[in-house]
């Protein structure tokens, strides 16, 4: 089984480019997971307000998640480790050292994966609205600390073009070989 997921921040045509590989690829048993069904479910603060708490209760879900069977060809993330890593920043607060072992755990979980996929903002960004400034400005701050986090923890992540034909293409190389 090959495990894939795509992050990104908001607006970025994340779950648009998923549903788009599960249609075009009924030959494969694709199971999709939503880290956001996840969050929904968490106990603590999470988004603009997110604790340590909330991002230490989502990657043990997450964890448990990723270890749980599947008979699927594929299984493809909506959100990965990258984003948790980037609301783990934003808990963190810029004080080093606070979430270390969070941290420690996500790296584990990103090995768990075959490949993650970023969406960054572009030009083109944002997809939908309309949206306030507000929300603009955090989806804008998220992008910049998931492209933190890829820098600072030396992440293997492959950036995805804006393009999504160009998006699509690329996945679907990759989930063939």
């Amino acid at each position: 089984m090959q495990r894939i997921g795509i992050s990104g921040t908001r607006w970025t045509g994340k779950s648009t480019t998923i549903r788009t590989i599960v249609k075009q690829n009924p030959q494969l048993t694709i199971e999709t997971f939503r880290l956001g069904s996840l969050v929904e479910e968490c106990p603590h603060a999470t988004g603009e307000h997110q604790t340590l708490e909330a991002s230490r209760w989502v990657t043990e879900r997450l964890a448990e998640v990723l270890a749980s069977p599947s008979t699927a060809d594929i299984q493809v993330f909506d959100r990965t480790p990258l984003d948790v890593f980037a609301y783990t920043l934003l808990a963190q607060g810029g004080k080093k050292g606070r979430g270390r072992e969070i941290f420690d755990d996500l790296l584990d979980l990103v090995r768990r994966f075959d490949r993650i996929f970023f969406v960054r903002a572009s030009e083109q960004w944002p997809l939908g609205g309309p949206h306030s400034e507000t929300e603009i400005e955090f989806a804008l701050k998220m992008d910049g600390l998931m492209d933190e986090a890829v820098r600072r923890f030396e992440l293997d992540v492959f950036i995805l073009p804006w393009d999504p034909a160009e998006r699509y293409d690329i996945i679907t190389t990759h989930i063939k070989h």
